[in-house]
Order: structure tokens, then sequence, then C-alpha cells
């Protein structure tokens, strides 16, 4: 797309008698335009450019100031313009008259010419309003913004018409093609046209009815897409009498406007940031102005995006993502804001964003309180799934039977409320159980109510969730046996924990919940399917069941496996929970001791010191815990002087001896390392002799040439 600029140059005088040149530029494109003002020919040097202004077609106007000074008369004024559209540059000219000229001989000469061209001009209108000396007379087109989907309307005038005009209006698209629709189409013929023409709509309208003469108004009417319309040419032809006029208009630009995609993408990183992912699509042209902002009460803060363009031949799509601090969504008053602006909308569009509008929203699980029994505590547990932001408050209710109020409880000698503890999913999002505890022999005999709610900024309405117990409830049938397991783990050697079940009902579910050392909370339940859903390497198994002694009943064993690491299973509790109907039994288990074995993958090092003793090195790594005894030739036991705590919880160690260079005249000589460390049941060692073949030898025996030399 191109525009060729028009230029004007002109003098304004302002109130304080001062003046000014003014250069208007309008109507050009593209943007980049170079305007200069010049004084009898001279450029001058403090011409001010105001700031560039886009018209409804797409095209730019830009004006150029000069202030005039008042001790300076020029008597020419010059706007000098270049543009890629111009051959050469362009300049437009105006000749400046001052008081001290002969004035009275201007103004004689000008009154002289004006008088003329009035006499001229009402000859030449009574000659023209004679019968037969008005010409037939077509205007141009008139070319209006073209947006891709809305209705648009070509309009096309003829004057001074006598006798009826026929009306032809031709498009031709960029291949060549041509079809032509005209006002003379009956409802029958209309029928037989082809598919394309039908959404072409031609009307012609007589109108300013004279004796002789009238005119003409055509209009073409049809719905324009950039993919058959961009490039394309419109004719419209009128036919008079025998004379043919023909006006053209091209079909330079279409704007089309950029749609939303819903839904937007919302993704969670696991710095806690939200990752906002917004569309545009189908827009033409290419220019799109986007930003992002956050709103926190009265202020505004603008948010870094990036903004991804993709072309589609005849329209473009735009995919704007920006990532917010978590933390910003825990106010659901708090906003992310998306402005954007393109050249076929009238103005800015914004989306706004809040808590509300993010995916994850508190969800309870399919039995929302779980009854645990532990002797006569009974242990009331509602866990609270797929939440972020990781704010929530959880409250308890109790209501008395025949009672209409709910009160609210509180921490007490009664009732204990657990504080809630949140761990983040795999998914970034964040889940939490909350526990109220007490003694059934606290309930009255009659039961009491107790209902759950659940918080959080993203719901309109607080979740809650109700369950009835009475003094008496417990699941008298299930027993729980105490789980099974190796007492003392070894880092790297995979665990495997057993708990058994008697008399449980059919739809008995059982449940693994791990609490790893940094407070982190696991919940796996049996036999899911994927990695994915194994959560942290842990694999929950029914590894058996059988039919119970009791009719009706069953008896499960279900397994959990895992691999034990320093950094997560140092004093960590794991529960089984087998539950059924809304209630259930609990076992904890405790690992007794945790051991990393000592590693070690090279062999003794050798060096020779300032003194010309020979020290001896050797690097023991990845052992827990860190007391673990080293000596050198079956001596006595040393203190380890190197050592160091590894990122997973493990300890290394360098442990060094000096041997003299004497040491190692004999033909027998040998260097013998030993450790035992509590993870070990026996000493293990390391050593290095003379008569050791490979480049153990040929390092002693360079190191010994150096000694005695």
């Amino acid at each position: 797309m191109a525009a060729i600029p028009s230029v004007v140059i002109e003098k304004i005088k302002k109130q304080d008698k001062t003046s000014f040149a003014l250069c208007s530029v309008n109507g050009f494109y593209p943007r980049d335009i170079t305007v200069e003002i010049l004084k009898d020919g001279t450029v001058t040097e403090d011409s001010v450019m105001t700031e560039f202004h886009t018209n409804a077609d797409g095209t730019y106007s830009v004006n150029v100031t000069w202030n005039i000074p008042s001790d300076v008369t020029p008597k020419m004024l010059s706007c000098l313009v270049n543009h890629e559209t111009l051959t050469t540059k362009l300049q437009k000219d105006i000749q400046l008259l001052y008081a001290n000229s002969n004035v009275s001989i201007i103004v004689g000469v000008l009154c002289g010419i004006v008088g003329a061209l009035l006499i001229a001009l009402i000859a030449i209108y009574y000659f023209k309003r004679k019968p037969g000396n008005q010409k037939f007379v077509v205007s141009d087109i008139e070319d209006p913004v073209w947006t891709d989907g809305e209705k648009t309307t070509l309009t096309c005038r003829a004057s001074n018409c006598t006798k009826d005009v026929q009306v032809t209006w031709v498009i031709q698209d960029r291949d060549g093609n041509k079809y032509e629709v005209s006002d003379t189409v009956s409802g029958d013929k209309e029928e037989e046209q082809p598919l394309m023409l039908r959404e072409y709509q031609v009307t012609k309208e007589k109108l300013n009815h004279r004796k002789e003469h009238h005119d003409v108004t055509t209009k073409l009417t049809f719905i324009p897409s950039i993919s058959r319309h961009l490039g394309c040419t419109v004719t419209c032809r009128l036919t008079h009498q025998k004379n043919t006029e023909e006006k053209i208009c091209e079909v330079k630009s279409i704007n089309a406007k950029p749609k939303f995609l819903e839904p937007v993408q919302f993704t969670l990183s696991g710095q806690g940031d939200v990752e906002i992912s917004v569309k545009l699509q189908k827009f033409y042209p290419r220019e799109m102005e986007v930003s992002w902002f956050s709103k926190m009460g009265q202020s505004e803060e603008n948010i870094p995006s990036d903004n991804v363009i993709s072309d589609f031949g005849n329209t473009f799509d735009l995919e704007s993502k920006c990532s917010v601090p978590g933390e910003l969504f825990k106010d659901p008053s708090n906003k992310v804001i998306m402005k954007w602006k393109h050249q076929s909308m009238e103005k800015s569009q914004i989306q706004e964003f809040s808590v509300r509008d993010l995916p994850w929203h508190p969800k309870l699980q399919t039995i929302p309180i779980e009854s645990i029994f532990q002797d006569d505590q009974v242990l009331l547990q509602c866990r609270v799934s797929d939440y972020f932001p990781n704010i929530l408050v959880v409250k308890w209710f109790e209501r008395k039977t025949g009672s209409p109020d709910m009160v609210q409880i509180s921490s007490s000698d009664k009732y204990k409320i657990s504080e809630i503890y949140s761990y983040q999913m795999e998914n970034q999002t964040f889940s939490s159980t909350t526990v109220l505890s007490y003694s059934r022999l606290d309930l009255s005999e009659n039961g009491v109510e107790f209902t759950c709610r659940v918080e959080h900024p993203s719901l309109d309405i607080p979740l809650q969730s109700s369950i009835v117990q009475y003094r008496d409830a417990e699941v008298s049938a299930l027993l729980m046996n105490t789980i099974q397991g190796p007492q003392t783990w070894y880092s790297g050697d995979k665990v495997t924990l057993y708990c058994t079940g008697s008399y449980c009902m059919e739809d008995t579910r059982v449940i693994w919940m791990v609490k790893e050392a940094d407070g982190f909370i696991c919940e796996i339940t049996e036999d899911m399917r994927t990695d994915r859903d194994q959560p942290y390497g842990y694999v929950a198994h029914r590894e058996r069941t059988d039919v119970s002694d009791v009719k009706g009943l069953l008896d499960v064993t279900s397994s959990l496996t895992f691999t034990p690491s320093i950094a997560k299973h140092q004093n960590i509790s794991i529960d089984c929970k087998i539950l059924y109907g809304g209630k259930g039994k609990v076992k904890t288990f405790q690992c007794k001791s945790l051991y990393a074995k000592p590693i070690v993958s090279s062999p003794i090092k050798l060096s020779l010191t300032d003194s010309g003793e020979v020290l001896c090195s050797l690097d023991i790594e990845c052992f827990y815990p860190r007391d673990i005894q080293i000596k050198w030739n079956d001596g006595e036991i040393s203190e380890p002087n190197r050592t160091s705590q590894n990122s997973d919880g493990t300890f290394s160690v360098r442990s060094e001896h000096k041997l003299t260079g004497s040491f190692f005249s004999g033909s027998d000589s040998a260097v013998k390392v030993s450790w035992k460390h509590d993870s070990m049941k026996d000493w293990e060692s390391r050593q290095m002799s003379v008569r050791d073949k490979g480049k153990k030898l040929h390092q002693i025996q360079e190191l010994l040439k150096d000694v005695f030399l």
C-alpha cells in the first residue's frame, strides 16, 4: 500500500501580530517522510514538526511550522517534501506582499482580475443553463473504509442526465476474472445468476429533477473479504445516450478486526508465577498495539509481554504472553488487564483477569469428610485440592440435633483443630487436609452435625460439606494390623512396606500418606495407571484381596514401594488409611535408621610434598550419617581432615596420610587405606603396591625417582 502526499503552505497571523508559516502534508503512506520550510529558497533551521496523525483510511498527516521573526520579511515561503512515492521532491510556494509595496496598484489589478472572473463565470453559468449545453458528468467512486465481514457500499453519481442511464458494476479479482452486475436484472434472472454475483446488490436512484435534466446515484453494496477482494478493481460503468463513462476504484486495503479467541490459556510455573496466553485472530493489516498492566487498588504497573505474530497469507494471528506473580491473585480485587488497538477498531479494547478467572478453584474429594477412629478418638478429615493461589481458610461448625443454629468451633479442651498444612502438587496447584479431632465420649447420644466450610479468593460462594456423628459410631468390624517393613533403610535401595486390614467391606479403599523431611505431604492411592499419576516415585499396590472368615467381608493387603534418599526421607512418617463409607482407620510407620553407604570411585592418589614426603589421599563420598572411621596401613584410626556436606544431605571426606620416600624402597612396599561406617557390616579397603601393574606402578616409580635424586 502507498499514498502520495498532498501539500499546502500558508502564512498565518497570530493575535499578538506575529506570524508563522504552516506547511500541512496530508494523505501519505507509508509514514516515513521529510518536510522542510524554505525562506527565499533557504532551508530554515528552527522549524518544528508535530506528531503524526492517522487518518480514517490508514494514511498519515503531519504539520511543520516556522515562526517568522519580526525583523524578517521573506518574499517567498516554500514547503519541500520528500517521500518514497515521489520520483522528485515536491515543492509548494507562496509569494508574500507587504504594506510598503505599491498597494493601490496591486489592489486595482486584483479588483480588475476578480471582476473579469465574475463576468466570465456568470456567462458560463447562463450558457450551461440553456438546454443542450449542460454536459453529462460522472463523479469518482466514493471509496469507503473497507472492513472484512462488514457491509460496504460504493457510491457513484452522474449529473445532467437527459434520459435513463444504464449502470453496470464490474468486479475484477487479482487473477483477472471479471464479474458484472447491473441494475437491470429482474427477479427471475437474479435466480439464474451465479451464487457469487448474488452477493452484490446494485441500486439506482434519480435525484434533483429539473425540466430536462436529472441526476443519478448508483450504489454497489456487498460484504468484502480479504481473501476475495484485497487487490481487486471495482469499475462503475454508466451509459447515457451513446456516451459511456467509467470510474475505477482499486481496493488497496481492507481492514479485518481481530477476534478474541476463547478460552484464555493459564499456566502455572514452578516459581509460582501465572503465565497468561491470549490469541487474537484473523486481523489485517499486520500492525497491532498490545500492552499488559496490573491494577492493584489505585496503582497500575506495566507488565512485560512476548508478542508473536503469525502470517496466514491473507490475515494475521497474534499470541501475546505475559507472566504475573501468583501473589497478585491473593486479592480478588486485583486485576491483570490486556489492552489492544488495531487500525480496524474505532477505539482500544481491554480484557480483565482476576483470581475468579483462573481455572484452579478448590475441590472437595468424593467423600468430603472422612471419619478416622483411633480408640476413643475420632478424626474428621476434610481434604481440599487443586487450588491456587495458596491462601485457604477452613472453618468447622457444629449443630446439635434439634437446634437450627450452627456454631463455629475453635480449638478447646473438647475439640482440636490442626493447622492447615498445604503442599504443592505436580501440576503446581495446592492441596491441604484439615483435621478436627474429639473424643466420642464428648458427643451427645442424639448426635452432632459437623460442617467443614472452605473459603478461597476464587470462589463466589464458599464450599462446605457436613457429616453427622454419633457417640456409638465406630468401624467395629475392621481390624488393622501394624505396618510391616524394614526398620533400617539404605539410600538408593528400594523399600516395600505392607499393611493388612481384616473384615473389610467390598468398597474399601487404601490410601498411603507420606510426610517427607521438609513437611511435604504425598498422597498415594493404589494402582495408579501412569507415571505422572504416581507422585515423586511412590507406588501403592493391592497385593492381595481374600475372602474373610466373616461372610460378606474381605481381608486386604496393600504395599507401598519407593526408593529412599537422605534429602527426602529423614525423620519421615508414613500413614496407611483403610477407608470405606466415609469411615476408616489409620496406622503409622516410622523408620528407625536411614543410611547412605560410602562410595569410593577413585584410586589412592600420590603426590610429592616440598619436604620430600609422599602424600597419599583418598576421596570417600556420599555417606550418611557423618561419622566414619579411616586408618592407613592398618595403623591407628585417624580423624578425617576434610569432611563436607553435599547438597543432598550426604557427606564426603578426603583422607590424607604422609609417608617417607624411603618407604617405597622395598620391593614389597604397599599403601593401604581402610574405612568403616555404620552402614557397613565390616571394614573395606583399597591398596596400592609397588608390584601393581599399569599406571599405578608407573606413578610410584616416577615419584621414587624424584625422591632419590
